[in-house]
């Protein structure tokens, strides 16, 4: 973690905590997902690197790109590219209840579907 400056927790989920971080060594922000390693069974252990593998092969606009990940101090962490307007939950949020139009939603949509096909077919070949 030597090269990153970890400038906020932005979220927590079942298994790991992700930062906002600054990267030294190449300039810019970044998402880290870091993961505890020493409390996951050798099951969830699997899951974890199988997703990191996963991540690290997907190229496709409408996912987040995967850069680099690292184990150390008995933690995984995942680095991704920080996405600036946040996630679609957040962006939704920050609606207040005012509708999207709907040209937006389907656009949002085909992005989603898009991104799920391009998924299912890169897990179909790697099987």
């Amino acid at each position: 973690m030597e090269d990153f400056t970890v400038l906020e927790k932005i979220g927590q989920g079942n298994f790991g905590v992700v930062y906002l971080v600054y990267s030294r060594r190449d300039p810019g922000y970044s998402v880290i997902k870091q993961i505890n390693l020493r409390n996951l069974s050798s099951a969830e252990k699997g899951n974890v690197f199988q997703e990191t593998q996963l991540l690290s092969s997907l190229k496709h606009p409408s996912i987040v790109q995967y850069k680099e990940s690292f184990q150390e101090n008995g933690f995984i962490n995942i680095v991704m590219e920080h996405c600036a307007g946040g996630d679609l939950y957040t962006l939704i949020n920050r609606r207040r209840g005012v509708y999207f139009q709907e040209s937006l939603i389907l656009n949002f949509f085909a992005q989603i579907c898009s991104a799920v096909l391009f998924i299912h077919k890169s897990l179909e070949t790697s099987e």
